[in-house]
């Protein structure tokens, strides 16, 4: 999954040279991006732009929701891993802010509370 300032829609799928730092994804196709200047935001929800050639889960065109990094950009990049189909019941603006209560849930659960399998 990319999108990407340096991407817009309608070019390659692939990342421009520039675009890659020396930090890989376990699929080789998708790069953690490490601007000089990041761009905040981490929560992220829109169609699908462009898909890598390893990626079969999700297509152009696809409305999703998840987080990544530099959220606020006018074109994010994000793991497939990290994203999720948009529920057609949810608007975008909804669906966006899904990951903050799913966070706060695990953290005060698994983190906070420390509880384990069986209790």
């Amino acid at each position: 999954m990319c999108w990407s300032a340096s991407s817009p829609p309608g070019s390659t799928a692939e990342p421009a040279p520039h675009d890659r730092p020396a930090v890989p994804h376990a699929d080789p196709w998708i790069w953690v991006p490490l601007p000089e200047d990041p761009v905040p935001g981490t929560n992220v929800a829109g169609l699908v732009e462009a898909v890598g050639k390893n990626v079969t889960r999700f297509r152009v065109g696809d409305e999703v929701y998840g987080t990544c990094r530099g959220a606020f950009a006018e074109y994010a990049r994000a793991s497939p891993d990290k994203l999720a189909s948009k529920p057609n019941s949810l608007r975008f603006e909804q669906a966006a802010v899904v990951p903050y209560g799913g966070l706060a849930a695990w953290q005060a659960v698994h983190d906070r509370g420390r509880v384990e399998a069986g209790q």
